[in-house]
């Protein structure tokens, strides 16, 4: 299965991580329907926790799961494992944004060295040629 990051179009460190992290999720759940990958949106669940039904405020806190990088990568590293997928991502453009963000590379970086503990993720860094 693959997965295609363009790294270019995130400005801020974690809005690519997130964005990375999210490609990856969107393709394993093409292939696996498991709804802890994702989870529902903070509106929806702030909603459902004013409702007056106590099992739709319980729901709400059940819905609720740790979104950071490091939980959605023990989570799909599970997932994974279990179905025995195997995902590459292609993060295009990479090489754009030197000129643009050192942190969101860094940062972009930093996650792919936390992917590649993982043994069913590969990537694959696409750059333009040398100037």
């Amino acid at each position: 299965m693959f997965a295609r990051f363009q790294a270019w179009q995130y400005l801020t460190p974690d809005a690519a991580v997130r964005g990375l992290l999210s490609e990856i999720v969107g393709a394993v759940q093409k292939h696996v329907d498991w709804s802890g990958l994702g989870s529902l949106p903070d509106a929806y669940l702030d909603v459902l926790g004013e409702c007056p039904s106590w099992w739709l405020r319980a729901s709400a806190i059940l819905l609720r799961h740790d979104r950071s990088p490091e939980s959605i990568i023990g989570r799909l590293q599970d997932v994974l494992l279990r179905t025995r997928i195997r995902v590459v991502v292609f993060v295009d453009d990479f090489d754009r944004l030197e000129g643009k963000s050192h942190e969101t590379q860094d940062a972009i970086a930093a996650a792919l060295n936390q992917l590649q503990n993982l043994t069913c993720v590969q990537y694959v860094l696409c750059v333009g040629p040398m100037k």
